[in-house]
């Protein structure tokens, strides 16, 4: 039979001892190097890394909802993950858009307008919660006497406008509650509820529970609400991106999210030093807001999840009734599958 082996017993022959040693010495280095290697795939980007720009658009003003994002990018959250984060503020309303255009990397907003714009064909997907379920309602001052839905027949109801959440979020309240819009009297004005309904412009006013509702209470103002999430079963905000960027760069998405969740557990741990990291972003915060904005902040923090679910977590539940309201209310472009507009992948643990 032929000697397959001869080849290797001449170079053993040949082969010095220490040879040997050097050739042993030199596998196992390059082994350990290529373990290595592969660990840090998996783990935080090394802080000698250069850091990958992102944007990420608030759609709102400076305020203290988004005490997360600002601890993330003021404790070094976000570079610690290899991120080099810029966040953008301003009234957006055509921020899904302009995500699925690529003009920005990440975008918070309504998560029924993610659905909404599924139909279209705008290719966005809702990756984390940011409140689970709508935090949207209605106050009328107590005085009025409007305490249930059916007082609200006939009834002006300042809101907004007739768009985004707190719109399509009415829309389906009503429809639940036996009632079509036409059976009140909507008034567009603008982000002006404290104002209108002390004024009495309005009989009631659409409001986020854990903001305007603070504000007439600070105020001392005797008031009536309903809670839409109480009842409604309908999805909050979310942390949107277009598909491609889950597709093309998932470790990103990953990282804005690790980094996000890190700032809403430091801001529910320490909700003082939350609200001061806040206040180096919300410049014309001034001393006297401070109590009221506190109370804000703590109203937002019981937002962030639901009883027995991690942070960011998506209710599948919840994202079915939305998506189903919407088709009442002949509001989609075309039919989808819902599960295709929201993932869990990135938040659960």
């Amino acid at each position: 039979m032929p000697d397959h082996w001869g080849w290797w017993r001449k170079i053993v022959r040949l082969a010095t001892v220490t040879n040997i040693l050097l050739m042993v010495v030199v596998f196992f280095g390059l082994l350990v190097i290529g373990l290595l290697a592969v660990k840090g795939t998996t783990t935080k980007i090394s802080s000698t890394s250069p850091l990958k720009q992102v944007r990420i658009s608030l759609g709102y003003i400076p305020n203290v909802q988004f005490a997360p994002f600002y601890a993330a990018q003021n404790l070094g959250y976000f570079a610690e993950n290899g991120l080099q984060v810029t966040l953008d503020h301003g009234m957006v309303t055509d921020i899904l858009p302009l995500l699925g255009s690529g003009q920005t990397d990440f975008a918070i907003t309504d998560s029924d307008q993610v659905i909404l714009a599924r139909s279209q064909g705008v290719p966005v997907e809702s990756v984390m919660a940011i409140y689970p379920k709508t935090p949207t309602g209605i106050a009328t001052l107590a005085s009025s006497n409007i305490k249930t839905t059916a007082d609200l027949r006939g009834k002006k109801i300042g809101i907004p406008g007739m768009y985004g959440a707190s719109y399509v979020a009415l829309l389906a309240y009503l429809d639940l509650n036996g009632m079509k819009v036409s059976d009140v009297n909507l008034q567009a004005i603008g982000y002006t509820q404290v104002q209108a309904l002390t004024q009495k412009s309005v009989d009631a006013v659409v409001v986020f529970m854990n903001n305007e509702v603070l504000q007439l209470e600070d105020q001392g103002v005797a008031i009536n609400t309903i809670a839409f999430g109480d009842q409604l079963g309908y999805v909050g905000q979310s942390l949107v991106v277009s598909e491609q960027a889950i597709k093309d760069y998932p470790q990103d998405v990953a990282a804005v999210i690790r980094a996000i969740k890190a700032g809403m557990d430091y801001v529910r741990a320490n909700p003082d030093q939350g609200m001061t990291i806040s206040q180096k972003f919300i410049t014309d915060l001034s001393a006297s807001q401070l109590p009221l904005q506190k109370k804000v902040l703590q109203a937002t923090i019981v937002r962030w999840s639901e009883p027995g679910q991690v942070l960011g977590f998506m209710d599948p539940s919840l994202w079915q009734t939305t998506y189903a309201a919407l088709k009442t209310q002949s509001l989609l472009g075309k039919q989808l599958d819902v599960t295709q507009v929201y993932t869990n992948q990135f938040v659960n643990p």
